[in-house]
């Protein structure tokens, strides 16, 4: 069980990004060994945000967003109070940025794995969690 970064999804969903080929490989391999991934609700926003930004088409980029919804590998976990707060333990002991701090906390309670492609977030996040990037 693993859970992953947008900017793993970001990069699988554009041929510019330098690690498109390795990401799309990671989904691919997801995909076809039906691999439990543990995703935080706040990464449909981020993935909408980058690839907006990588193609300027809001229509595409909201609708590709919302179609890792229907993963059906994925699940997608809430950001309630236990894990907002589980977060607020993670910035004040990694220093991390609050999104960044959501998906550590979920693979610290879920006892996952975390892959990225953020230096940042793999750097501080290994105070707490295994995580690796591609």
């Amino acid at each position: 069980m693993f859970c992953i970064d947008a900017s793993i999804i970001i990069s699988a969903a554009n041929p510019k990004e330098p690690y498109f080929q390795k990401s799309k490989n990671l989904l691919t391999q997801i995909f076809e060994r039906d691999l439990k991934v543990f995703l935080p609700e706040i990464i449909i926003p981020e993935i909408t945000s980058g690839l907006l930004r990588a193609t300027g088409n809001s229509k595409l980029a909201y609708e590709l967003a919302l179609a890792f919804r229907n993963v059906l590998n994925f699940s997608f976990v809430t950001l309630d109070s236990k894990l907002a707060n589980l977060a607020s333990w993670v910035i004040c002991k990694t220093g991390l940025k609050s999104a960044d701090a959501v998906y550590v906390a979920l693979a610290f309670d879920y006892n996952l794995e975390l892959i990225t492609l953020d230096k940042e977030q793999l750097e501080k996040g290994k105070k707490l969690i295994k995580v690796r990037s591609l």
